[in-house]
């Protein structure tokens, strides 16, 4: 069964960690550069749902090698990304891979599972995670805020896939045209 998205934003850590991660990745968030790929709402064969889904993908860049960008793909299981709402994702950075897809694998949460090496799924992490916990890596906790506070929905998915569209726009970015707009009014 997929996982709630709830449990998967949740940190589950002390207290005192748990706000000092939750300030870290807010603070990825609004630096982080954040392209919107594709939306969609609908999956090759393994991957439906007799639930109403829709799937958002997005690009975000590494901060620590310039020119990389992990694939965040989330298929919502549901009209609306809330709490209660159960998600599967794909990720491909290296620190989700290692330490969590094989957590996603055994709750049937993970998609695109075809991309991922044999390891992640025969080889539990045994170091990071042991506790077979569902933490999030900044960059799923990135997608999920995404696509949280741009409103993406079933019927906004919808919509835009009737009409061709183009809708790249990371917090980063609408600083700098932002920006812009302050100049050229000056």
């Amino acid at each position: 069964m997929p996982i709630p998205a709830k449990e998967v934003l949740q940190v589950t850590h002390a207290p005192a960690k748990r706000s000092l991660l939750q300030k870290i990745y807010e603070q990825f968030y609004k630096s982080a550069n954040i392209k919107l790929v594709t939306v969609a709402d609908s999956l090759p064969y393994p991957y439906q749902s007799d639930v109403p889904f829709y799937v958002v993908h997005v690009q975000i860049e590494s901060r620590s090698e310039p020119d990389v960008w992990y694939d965040i793909v989330v298929q919502v299981l549901g009209t609306k990304l809330e709490p209660s709402t159960d998600v599967r994702v794909y990720n491909n950075c290296p620190a989700f891979v290692y330490f969590l897809a094989y957590v996603f694998h055994k709750r049937d949460a993970l998609i695109f599972q075809h991309l991922y090496p044999i390891q992640v799924f025969t080889i539990p992490p045994k170091e990071r995670n042991p506790k077979h916990l569902i933490e999030p890596d900044k960059y799923t906790y990135t997608a999920f805020r995404y696509i949280k506070s741009r409103r993406i929905t079933k019927e906004s998915v919808e919509r835009l896939n009737k009409q061709k569209w183009t809708y790249i726009r990371s917090p980063k970015e609408i600083e700098r045209i932002r920006a812009l707009k302050v100049l050229r009014t000056r």
